[in-house]
């Protein structure tokens, strides 16, 4: 017969493994729970990065077609004060002067702004996917670059285009030639667009030292609105910024429209090499 003691014992011992059982069978039910749980906070945190940087994508785009866009203009009127140059310096009495802002600027202004807004808007998407990129000298550098060579490249390829729409069209062109103008004018665009780049380098890499000045003063200042406030207030933020950004930019351009003569003619004399 056994004893109480051997009773108690194996009673104890079956108690012990009874728990010891529970405790395994709760901690294999919790386990999953808390690896699933675990993955669920770092898919959330990375989305959330995603997002940051998604946003930081975009607002440098936006941010590269408003200052590209505006940047374009004052390239646009710069390759005009060399063109001017350009065909007349070798004529005897040749007397430099500034082109109209109304006829001869305003009514071609398409071809500029939607050069240059493409070009610094598709360069910012390109090359500025996250925020280390962002932050990164060459690819600001070759940002430059690009902007340098694309800008006049495209604008030269738009000109013809423009001035057959907003000009020709308008003034005597029988609606009959048009696609047949429009045509030829888009098929020798590519070779205007490379002749007038070439032309023009010089205003490209003025416009290019403008677009990086003004694209990154503009980035820093708003990287702590941009990540330190809601997202409605964030929007918000980038549209002033983006407003300050083309105000500033228009600068040079008000300048050499409307500031003194001399200004310009010393300015082109630079850019052409030319004693105006």
């Amino acid at each position: 017969m056994l004893s109480c003691a051997s009773v108690c014992t194996i009673e104890d011992m079956s108690n012990s493994e009874n728990s010891s059982f529970n405790e395994d069978s709760s901690q294999a039910q919790t386990q999953p729970e808390t690896r699933s749980a675990a993955l669920a906070r770092i898919r959330e945190a990375e989305n959330e990065r995603l997002d940051v940087e998604r946003g930081v994508r975009k607002r440098l785009m936006w941010l590269g077609i408003v200052v590209g866009a505006t940047v374009g203009l004052t390239v646009g009127y710069l390759g005009t004060l060399i063109t001017i140059v350009d065909n007349g310096v070798g004529e005897f009495g040749f007397q430099f002067y500034r082109p109209s802002f109304v006829e001869g600027f305003l009514r071609i202004i398409t071809a500029y702004i939607l050069g240059g807004g493409a070009v610094g808007g598709g360069l910012s998407y390109v090359l500025f996917t996250t925020r280390s990129e962002a932050s990164s000298p060459i690819r600001w550098i070759i940002a430059g670059i690009v902007y340098a060579l694309g800008t006049p490249l495209l604008i030269g390829f738009l000109l013809p285009l423009t001035i057959l729409i907003s000009v020709d069209f308008f003034e005597g062109l029988r609606p009959g030639l048009w696609i047949s103008a429009f045509v030829e004018t888009l098929l020798g665009s590519f070779l205007d667009g490379y002749i007038f780049m070439v032309k023009i380098l010089s205003a490209g890499v003025t416009g290019a030292v403008l677009f990086l000045i003004i694209a990154i003063g503009t980035y820093v200042a708003s990287l702590r609105s941009v990540f330190g406030e809601s997202s409605s207030r964030t929007i918000s933020a980038s549209i002033t910024y983006y407003v300050v950004a083309a105000v500033i930019a228009l600068i040079p351009l008000v300048l050499l429209a409307g500031g003194p003569f001399s200004l310009v003619t010393d300015f082109t004399s630079f850019l052409t090499g030319e004693k105006l």
